[in-house]
């Protein structure tokens, strides 16, 4: 009997998901920080079980708002529904997971990575949808609050990464730097990581220098919102554990990146491990995992950063640039 309840209670929960007409008494009654689940140690651990990590798989790992109030996630395995799937506190009680309402929907669009910016006000992703001249390619498009919607995305004109093709996650630092995955001829492994600068009103594209490149795929990157350190995947290295594992790089007295460091076996897995975001009250470090068979989302005490920088190197305020917001 124990084995039939735990099998079905996870459909139910996954059926809640999928069903728009389930109602909001349907689905628990999460309140509190981070839906209300038991914060992390140093050990990571399933967040948001049956909830946010199903067995529909995760394409980015759930980021919250700063005011904690919205949490945006992207699912793989829902055909053509190319789901960014949001929930919201609202009376201090979360909504059931619904479809974001401002995504194209199709079988030839693909919209991915949610984001808020760094001063909490924008909502970013990736998109491949039409702009006004029917140009179609995966750009950087966002979308905002006003008066308890959000509004018809726009493209994000600033950032035009030429013949780079954008994949996957990027991440913004608090003077309006991108970091970001892309493809081009001239990359050093099958994806690299680059950084858009910002100059005013236009960005200036750099390949990150090795070691963090390098001949494999080095992908997802999270930046610190003072470009203190950055967190990336990578596969294939020698210090590896599994298919693609974490990694991370601190910034040292002259300005430039560290040797990566493997995160270890207690982030990594054998499987795939991807897409680090902390939180953007500092406080945790989430990733996606494929570590228990499907892509679900993980979180650990954000204190785990700071454990691993290198003794010798305490923390260094970059140099350079003037702190604004994007």
């Amino acid at each position: 009997m124990k084995r039939i309840i735990f099998f079905i209670v996870p459909l139910f929960w996954i059926s809640l998901l999928l069903n728009p007409c389930s109602t909001q008494d349907d689905f628990p009654a999460l309140k509190g920080p981070y839906l209300g689940q038991k914060p992390p140690g140093m050990t990571p651990q399933l967040f948001a079980q049956e909830i946010i990590s199903t067995d529909m798989d995760l394409h980015s790992c759930p980021v919250f708002s700063k005011d904690g109030k919205f949490a945006f996630w992207r699912i793989m395995n829902l055909g053509d529904d190319n789901g960014i799937y949001f929930v919201e506190l609202k009376e201090n009680k979360w909504s059931k997971p619904r479809k974001a309402p401002f995504i194209e929907t199709g079988t030839d669009v693909n919209n991915d990575v949610p984001i808020f910016s760094p001063d909490n006000q924008t909502l970013f992703f990736l998109s491949n949808r039409s702009d006004k001249n029917k140009l179609r390619k995966m750009r950087i498009w966002y979308t905002k609050m006003k008066y308890g919607n959000w509004e018809k995305p726009k493209l994000f004109q600033h950032f035009d990464q030429g013949d780079i093709s954008l994949h996957w996650q990027f991440s913004f630092a608090i003077n309006g730097n991108i970091y970001f995955t892309g493809l081009t001829r001239d990359g050093l492994g099958e994806y690299d990581l680059f950084m858009a600068q910002r100059e005013n009103e236009k960005y200036i594209f750099k390949m990150l220098p090795t070691p963090i490149n390098s001949e494999y795929s080095d992908i997802c990157p999270f930046i610190a919102p003072d470009e203190n350190y950055i967190i990336f995947s990578s596969d294939n290295r020698q210090d590896g554990y599994g298919k693609q594992d974490l990694y991370i790089c601190y910034k040292n007295r002259e300005n430039s990146w560290t040797t990566p460091i493997n995160m270890g076996a207690e982030i990594n897995s054998i499987e795939q491990d991807w897409c680090p975001m902390v939180s953007q009250d500092g406080k945790y470090l989430f990733f996606t995992s494929f570590r228990k068979g499907n892509c679900n989302a993980y979180w650990v005490d954000a204190k785990v950063i700071e454990t691993m920088r290198p003794k010798d190197l305490k923390y260094v305020a970059p140099k350079g640039g003037k702190k604004g917001e994007t």
